[in-house]
């Protein structure tokens, strides 16, 4: 686990015991209306956990102010996950007992209660433990700063216990640091790649007169898009454009930034206004350029470009550039990651931007990698190349990061190497791409930042539904908290999905998001969708992988090691079945590993050769969640449904959001008005 990934995963630990935190009160206050005595039992014992979740968020905040050995902090982390999801399980079957409900099962509904009983104690030690480890270790290496990690533990059975969250209590939540950068200039670094079609649109919004308008008519663009996608680069060249130099008096570039105060102000002037004034550098506050300009812009035509805006209240500082400039008639280019600033009533022309055209990104890509003059001396590096230019969606940012790391050790080796492996690897001392893509992760609210790395479950380039994505992370338990969808604010992360895809009413994630998502998540989403090869003997699936996809071919050959991960909160199984003998097989080894997996929450399967559906959902009592196949499902089968899905009156999957548009699918499928059962 890298620092980078500590760090966040931490952050993570500090939403999800929020989280908890909640849903214990809740159940708490819930089970107050059952006044037997085992209830009232259970509800001190909550008590003594709300407490240490309580203590427990404090401990991990201060962490982030501290920086607690990143050794003791990997290990803690991994069994703060253990602790989550068995803390869940135990909530999940006291709530069990509070769903109303008049169609009883034969099922005493407090034998899932009597099971949570018996792992609350478990959970409150454990709860306990992690609260004293973090605290004793923090102090300990407060008192005893040149102690290793293992003497440091060794001191804990000495140490009294600190009453340290207390002096959390008034600390204010500072932001986490992250790298500064430099504020970008107006000349071109490079030739632009692609971009045509968006630059002349911009071009001919600049050069726009209504008949009968002014000159001068101001005019504001944003141009909008994820990190990374080249909205500086497409700003440069216009700026720089014959066009621009020739019809404008005074260009200015403003670098907004995104971690200084300051504001930095590059202005250039015509050639007839600027011989003895060459172009100016200005570092002020925003005010101050607001004067700076103020004297420029009499009775000339201005361009001006905000480079990098980001926040709320940068918008309000570009309302009142607009405001001050339309009365002077400038024209106004934005670039931003916000899709807020494009919806401005001052915007005029809304540019977005997503991934460049294949063509354009490959040959960006290898005149990163490889330069002009290396091509031809290094032809088997071109393959290469291109391999590694589809993991990144047509991300410029990437290609020029990647392709410098990969300029720097031309050998066929090393690149096959980074073509195979995550951004850790071709970035490993965090300073490059990642130190860019975190702070996007940053800015993220911490209810999101968990939904946000939970579509790494899934494949690059897979079409959400908007409302499939929230059940999926409500289900996985990132928006738990959220009641309905609506509630939901979605701004803050659509920034990390293709814009073209959101207008046709899909959700796909940007591919170096994916990339980054991977990465952050350190295991616990796990995909297996390469192709089996003959030699893979043994297929690994990770310990601390808690939701996993596994393609349909993929899952026939190791559903044994599904069978024995016990611990699976998600399981995906997509794509098709390629053979008979796969056909056959696959519903058999479905039940047996769907009788072993009682802690799913999410369930989604594309592929039911036969039909027919599992008698073993059934016995999912937390499952919350469930895609199936409906189109496979045949008439016939229908009045061989499991008891599950058929008797209205089963409740055992009372947790399932979707059961009833589930029935009400397969009725219409059926063609029929009602099931016998129903």
């Amino acid at each position: 686990m890298s620092d980078l990934t500590k760090v966040l995963q931490t952050e993570i630990a500090i939403h999800l015991t929020e989280l908890l935190w909640k849903r214990t009160h809740h159940v708490i206050k819930s089970l107050r209306m059952h006044r037997k005595s085992k209830v009232l039992i259970a509800n001190s014992g909550l008590e003594e956990l709300l407490a240490f979740l309580r203590y427990n968020w404090f401990s991990m905040t201060d962490y982030l102010y501290n920086k607690i050995s990143n050794k003791f902090l990997q290990d803690w982390l991994w069994r703060f996950d253990d602790f989550f999801y068995m803390t869940e399980d135990v909530l999940d079957d006291f709530e069990f007992m509070l769903f109303p409900s008049d169609k009883p099962q034969g099922r005493d509904d407090f034998s899932a209660f009597d099971e949570a009983m018996q792992k609350l104690p478990e959970v409150i030690d454990t709860a306990a433990d992690l609260f004293l480890e973090i605290t004793d270790f923090r102090v300990a290496r407060k008192e005893f700063p040149r102690l290793s990690y293992e003497e440091v533990m060794e001191m804990r059975t000495i140490l009294k216990r600190p009453a340290a969250f207390e002096q959390v209590q008034s600390r204010v939540e500072k932001p986490l640091a992250t790298s500064s950068g430099l504020p970008t200039l107006p000349y071109e670094v490079r030739e632009l790649k692609g971009r045509v079609v968006e630059k002349n649109k911009i071009l001919e919004a600049l050069f726009h007169r209504a008949e009968g308008e002014s000159k001068k008519l101001p005019i504001s663009i944003s141009i909008s898009g994820p990190v990374g996608i080249g909205k500086t680069d497409l700003a440069r060249a216009v700026y720089n454009s014959a066009q621009v130099e020739a019809e404008f008096d005074v260009r200015a570039w403003i670098y907004m930034g995104n971690h200084h105060l300051d504001k930095w102000l590059t202005l250039q002037r015509s050639e007839s206004d600027s011989v003895d004034q060459p172009s100016k550098l200005h570092r002020s506050s925003i005010l101050d350029i607001l004067n700076i300009l103020e004297t420029e812009m009499t009775a000339k035509k201005v361009l001006i470009v905000l480079d990098n805006l980001e926040g709320m209240g940068d918008e309000v500082d570009v309302n009142n550039i607009i405001y001050q400039c339309r009365r002077k008639g400038a024209r106004i280019i934005v670039t931003t990651q916000s899709e807020d600033v494009g919806r401005l009533s001052a915007v005029w022309l809304n540019v977005e931007l997503n991934g460049l055209e294949e063509e354009d990104y490959l040959e960006l890509f290898k005149e990163c990698a490889l330069g002009d003059r290396n091509r031809n001396k290094y032809p088997e590096l071109e393959n290469i190349v291109g391999e590694i230019a589809k993991r990144f969606g047509g991300n410029p940012l990437a290609a020029v990061m990647i392709g410098r790391h990969l300029k720097w050790h031309q050998s066929e080796d090393r690149w096959r190497i980074i073509s195979r492996s995550n951004l850790g690897m071709i970035d490993p001392t965090e300073s490059n791409i990642l130190s860019v893509l975190r702070h996007s992760y940053e800015k993220l609210p911490g209810d999101q930042k968990q939904c946000y790395l939970a579509c790494a479950l899934f494949p690059k380039n897979y079409p959400f539904k908007q409302n499939q994505l929230f059940k999926i992370w409500k289900a996985i338990g990132c928006c738990s908290h959220i009641s309905n969808q609506s509630s939901w604010t979605w701004k803050n992360i659509e920034p990390f999905f293709v814009s073209s895809a959101r207008k046709d009413g899909e959700f796909i994630l940007h591919a170096i998001f994916h990339e980054l998502a991977d990465y952050i998540c350190d295991g616990e989403f796990f995909r297996l969708e390469d192709e089996i090869k003959e030699e893979d003997d043994v297929v690994q699936i990770p310990d601390k992988a808690r939701h996993v996809y596994v393609t349909a071919d993929y899952s026939v050959k190791v559903y044994r090691v599904l069978q024995e991960k016990t611990h699976l909160r998600s399981l995906v199984i997509g794509g098709v079945l390629s053979s008979e003998e796969h056909k056959s097989s696959f519903m058999g080894w479905l039940e047996e590993v769907l009788r072993n997996l009682k802690g799913l929450r999410l369930l989604l399967i594309y592929v039911l050769p036969s039909g027919k559906l599992p008698d073993a959902i059934g016995g999912l009592r937390h499952l919350q969640y469930l895609e199936l196949p409906i189109d496979t499902i045949t008439k016939e089968s229908i009045q061989e449904l499991p008891a599950w899905l058929s008797d209205n009156r089963f409740v055992g999957l009372r947790r399932l959001l979707n059961l009833k548009a589930l029935r009400e699918a397969i009725l219409k499928k059926g063609s029929i008005q009602e099931h016998p059962t129903w």
